[in-house]
């Protein structure tokens, strides 16, 4: 996986094209305008073997689901303390019944539908702090 922390969808493209099998975009410490992240996942629909992904710079949820609105496959969220805060991300990741993720004619239901994209979309939690790390097993 490329960590993709310069906002130039170029170079999105040189990491799918040199064979990476996933291009994380990082929201949270990159350069990037949205406009520019999103352009960015935008380019990875022409490599259908590299999986678009997204750092978000938090779990807000209007940013995470424009984010697989515009294209990626999966979520990283930084700062997951415990398990209420982990279910509210996945929550936000997925359509109801199985979550709160709104609906919108987007890119992302262009290639396939709400019950695919809760089986499709991957969702990681970062464990960064001690308590988080005491509230693994809850």
């Amino acid at each position: 996986c490329a960590f993709q922390l310069l906002g130039d969808p170029i170079l999105t493209e040189h990491y799918a094209k040199g064979g990476f099998n996933a291009v994380l975009v990082d929201m949270q410490h990159g350069l990037f305008s949205e406009n520019t992240a999103f352009d960015c996942l935008h380019r990875l629909e022409k490599f259908p073997n590299c999986f678009p992904m997204v750092r978000v710079s938090d779990n807000n949820p209007g940013l995470i689901q424009r984010a697989l609105d515009a294209g990626a496959l999966g979520v990283l969220a930084p700062m997951i303390n415990n398990a209420e805060e982990a279910k509210e991300l996945v929550r936000n990741c997925r359509y109801p019944p199985n979550g709160v993720r709104s609906w919108g004619p987007t890119r992302a239901l262009a290639s396939y539908n709400t019950t695919e994209a809760n089986n499709t979309v991957k969702v990681i939690a970062m464990i960064e702090t001690r308590d988080a790390i005491k509230n693994l097993d809850a």
